[in-house]
């Protein structure tokens, strides 16, 4: 079986049937035959690998984990990249990926690029005649409640006394700023990836780059290491009240 390229970038197509680059992320158009690695960068056509691999699929365990991991700023990075996927299925020039993530750090301005988001993800959704829907007005609430609870943890450990009651409060109200933030970027990714396996009409993989690896070794280890310190401070309040 003759192998096929993708005429945007040369590199061998990932599968029969792929829709994507696995390598650039370009769209590939089913048609045309290419003869060699970017000789002949107009055609391309399916690879002899059945690996059904897709370069914007991302399992949710990857993006909790990488939330988690990198302390929210995951959800800046993919806000962007979600954005820049988005744009090349509405082929908007107009959209512009970091200036759209940036704007999230924006008061107000930011809820409204967060609801045009997720309103262009229900309309490709729509597009495809998947039965999945978001809801735009939902998701703003959701992330103005998360920034909220997350602020207001951060000021908290400030104000309290660290009694044992003190600090459990605190850390209660610490995790679920982490789990509303990790559930609000899991829920848009599902719609996302519910929109992929629509329009290549079957369930695809994800290929974990190095960097996110890496990035989950890292967060792995701080997240222990940041639990078993809210544990060492409440043992010790706990001690503390004691005498």
């Amino acid at each position: 079986m003759a192998v096929r390229y993708c005429p945007h970038c040369g590199e061998p197509v990932a599968y029969a049937g792929a829709g994507y680059c696995a390598y650039c992320g370009e769209r590939l158009e089913i048609g045309r035959a290419g003869t060699g690695n970017g000789a002949d960068r107009g055609v391309w056509a399916s690879a002899v690998h059945a690996s059904e691999i897709h370069p914007y699929r991302r399992p949710l365990w990857l993006v909790v984990g990488l939330t988690i991991a990198t302390f929210g700023l995951y959800w800046y990075y993919w806000i962007g990249k979600s954005w820049a996927e988005m744009k090349r299925e509405v082929r908007d020039p107009g959209m512009d990926p970091i200036g759209h993530a940036l704007a999230m750090l924006v008061p107000i301005y930011g809820w409204f690029r967060l609801h045009a988001h997720f309103r262009i993800l229900n309309e490709l959704l729509e597009r495809v005649g998947s039965p999945r829907r978001v809801e735009p007005s939902l998701a703003v609430i959701w992330a103005i409640v998360a920034s909220l609870v997350n602020r207001g943890a951060i000021r908290l450990w400030n104000l309290i006394d660290f009694t044992p009651d003190d600090i459990v409060f605190a850390l209660m109200i610490d995790w679920l700023g982490t789990l509303l933030l990790v559930g609000f970027v899991a829920y848009g990714q599902q719609a996302l990836n519910e929109y992929w396996d629509t329009v290549e009409h079957r369930p695809l993989r994800y290929r974990v780059s190095v960097w996110q690896w890496i990035l989950l070794a890292i967060g792995g280890f701080s997240f222990v290491y940041g639990l078993l310190t809210d544990l060492g401070v409440l043992a010790a309040s706990f001690m503390l009240a004691a005498y």
